[in-house]
């Protein structure tokens, strides 16, 4: 019985290692993001698939994921796709109500043959409630979640870790991470 869990447990790291990883970028106290290892840019490889093909992959997920993609989405043809959209970045319940925050994020996506490059993604300067009124800004919201050394404050963390969650969905699904395989024959 040992022996065939090991053997499970060993196939699966084996099979993990092979996978795409998904991209994560983390919030800095300053507002931006970043990787793991510090880098304001990610990129992905395809092997063998053309720029082409990256460029179609990608603007089809965003025609699937956003309600008006024309609204949100700017095009360099086989070279780039600039996303400007809308998002709840963070939600949670105050003494008297619930609050939403939104903001405006930007994904920069650029294509070569067999790799797409992911700018860091940026919030805009200012983030709304849900009834209209806005903060100062992007940077003084994230700041509260922040200790003056720049480590997260342990009750702010979920906070922290909503935004993250809200910027980097999008980006993964973009990149087709959380699509089902579609290339079965779609006769309708």
């Amino acid at each position: 019985m040992k022996k065939a869990l090991f053997i499970c447990g060993f196939l699966m790291l084996v099979m993990s290692s092979f996978s795409q990883k998904e991209v994560e970028f983390f919030l800095q106290s300053n507002g931006s993001f970043l990787t793991a290892d510090g880098s304001d840019y990610v990129v992905v490889p395809f092997e063998g698939k053309t720029s082409s093909e990256l460029y179609s992959m990608v603007k089809s997920n965003a025609m699937s994921f956003y309600r008006d993609p024309k609204e949100v989405m700017s095009e360099d043809e086989n070279v780039a796709i600039k996303i400007c959209a809308l998002k709840n970045l963070d939600w949670g319940i105050d003494i008297l109500s619930n609050y939403d925050y939104y903001g405006y994020y930007n994904f920069l996506f650029q294509f070569k043959d067999g790799k797409i490059r992911i700018d860091a993604p940026s919030i805009s300067k200012e983030v709304y409630n849900r009834i209209g009124k806005s903060y100062d800004s992007f940077y003084y919201y994230v700041r509260k979640l922040f200790t003056r050394k720049g480590a997260v404050k342990q009750r702010k963390l979920k906070h922290k870790l909503r935004i993250e969650d809200s910027i980097n969905y999008p980006i993964n699904y973009l990149l087709g991470f959380y699509q089902k395989n579609t290339d079965k024959d779609n006769n309708w």
